[in-house]
């Protein structure tokens, strides 16, 4: 990464690292949290960005060549889409924060022994989500130390890379070793004390990071390849634009955000997976001020004084504590209580009142997108660039949050999905399997999904078929197959 962890650590904001119990991206506030901001926008943005790219290529084309192999010639081959989606992007977030290669693909045992103990972390702190009142975490219960162990082992494979990367430091400077998000975090200084950020500190950012970047930017993949798998209009549509910006770089995949643009289509087809199947089920902000939110057009209006503002944040609950969403505020910046109206769906809001907006809800609420039930409820990416052709506002998809807080890695994960989708469909072709035909079927289309954590996890296996095309790259000159797939 080409950013200066100097120059970032004495630009950030006059904070404290040490206000918490356990500082990371998700749980600091104020200006503490201010200062993870920082530190996380200059990993995940700009030059770093285009550095990723290309590695998001050439894992990507590492799967591709194991399915190759795997399939042989003329067969076709039964995969766990999601499966094969988190191997590549654990990959790609390993890269990001330790500049090292982890290939999981390959099925090397110490990578898959870091994918299954991160997976076992996860698994043992979903339940943190629902603790909104944060009680039982507290005891000693078999979950908890679950927990315990499974951050233990986490920590000690960071530690390890930490402890190198510092030594690495003070043998060749700061100026000669990967400028990633490990040398960041252990490069920040506190600027009115001067003081590290504790190691405890550091290994919470690292899987903070690890798990923002990597579990729902999978989930979303798997989502996409199986809804466009689902719906040959579309996955036709996609294809034949992957095929047409693949031909014009000469067969190679896109390696760099300018060059993953040209996906527009692609682009689309994530947003409405998305749309359909956020990563999150709610997010939640804090009101700084008391005021009204009236829910036909999610307004959310506090009272005279200081400039009026409105935040889309209906549907919504509200609740007065807990909750996993980071305690971030929503700033009404009104000065008391407001007044809006709009038939009796008006409801006054408190000062310091949780609010809980729900990303899932608000993507499937036809009032939202045309007032058409059936529409709303349909996998159909284009309507994207027709809102944009029509200047429609689409104030209601809102899937990586919005405002300050809005998801620092969203250009990344939108960026690995056009590159590893391009790469399965310049290679394959897609089919649900039939176990997952007849799921979809039986449910109306509908993914089989939880939100049970809240976040998005899957029931049951999504498994598809793929198939090698039958195509010769750069010349654009397709023999097309015979879907064994009907739309659900």
């Amino acid at each position: 990464m080409q950013c200066n962890a100097t120059a970032l650590a004495n630009a950030m904001l006059q904070a404290k690292f040490f206000k918490e119990d356990e500082a990371g991206f998700f749980i600091t506030r104020g200006k503490q949290w201010m200062t993870y901001r920082k530190i996380g926008v200059a990993a995940m943005n700009g030059s770093p960005l285009d550095r990723l790219a290309g590695k998001m290529a050439e894992r990507s084309e590492a799967l591709v060549a194991r399915w190759t192999a795997e399939v042989g010639d003329g067969g076709t081959l039964e995969v766990d889409i999601n499966d094969a989606t988190q191997a590549v992007t654990m990959e790609v977030m390993y890269e990001a924060l330790f500049s090292e290669q982890l290939d999981i693909i390959a099925q090397e045992p110490g990578a898959v022994a870091l994918l299954r103990s991160f997976k076992d972390f996860n698994l043992a702190t979903s339940d943190l989500f629902n603790d909104f009142l944060k009680l039982y975490q507290k005891f000693d219960t078999p979950a908890v130390q679950q927990r315990r162990k499974h951050a233990g082992s986490l920590s000690a494979h960071f530690d390890v890379r930490a402890d190198q990367r510092l030594a690495d430091i003070s043998a060749m400077g700061i100026g000669e070793v990967p400028h990633d998000l490990l040398t960041t975090l252990l490069s920040a200084r506190d600027p009115t004390t001067g003081a590290a950020l504790s190691r405890d500190d550091v290994n919470t950012s690292l899987k903070d990071m690890m798990s923002a970047g990597h579990d729902g930017t999978s989930s979303t993949i798997a989502c996409m390849l199986t809804m466009l798998a689902a719906n040959p209009v579309a996955l036709a549509a996609v294809t034949a634009e992957v095929d047409a910006v693949v031909d014009g770089n000469g067969g190679s995949l896109p390696s760099t955000v300018a060059a993953a643009k040209q996906l527009t289509k692609t682009d689309d087809a994530i947003k409405e997976t998305l749309r359909l199947y956020p990563a999150v089920l709610v997010v939640q902000r804090t009101a700084d001020v008391g005021g009204e939110l009236r829910r036909a057009s999610g307004a959310f209006r506090g009272g005279g004084g200081r400039n009026g503002a409105t935040s889309t944040a209906c549907p919504l609950g509200l609740g007065g504590g807990g909750g996993g969403g980071s305690g971030s505020r929503a700033k009404s910046k009104g000065g008391g209580a407001g007044s809006a109206t709009s038939g009796d769906e008006t409801f006054q809001v408190p000062e310091g009142a949780r609010m809980w907006i729900s990303p899932y809800v608000m993507g499937r609420s036809p009032e939202h997108w045309g007032g058409d039930a059936a529409d709303t409820a349909t996998y159909r990416p284009e309507r994207f660039a027709e809102a944009e052709a029509s200047g429609t506002s689409l104030d209601a998809y809102m899937p990586f949050g919005g405002g300050p807080r809005v998801c620092l890695g969203s250009r990344l994960a939108m960026l690995q999905g056009k590159v590893l989708v391009a790469a399965i469909l310049r290679n394959f072709d897609l089919d649900l399997s039939p176990t997952l035909q007849a799921r979809m079927m039986a449910g109306g289309g509908e993914l089989p999904i939880s939100y049970a954590s809240q976040t998005i996890s899957f029931t049951e296996p999504l498994l598809l078929r793929v198939k090698p095309r039958r195509r010769k790259l750069g010349t654009g000159e397709v023999e097309a197959a015979s879907p064994t797939s009907t739309a659900v």
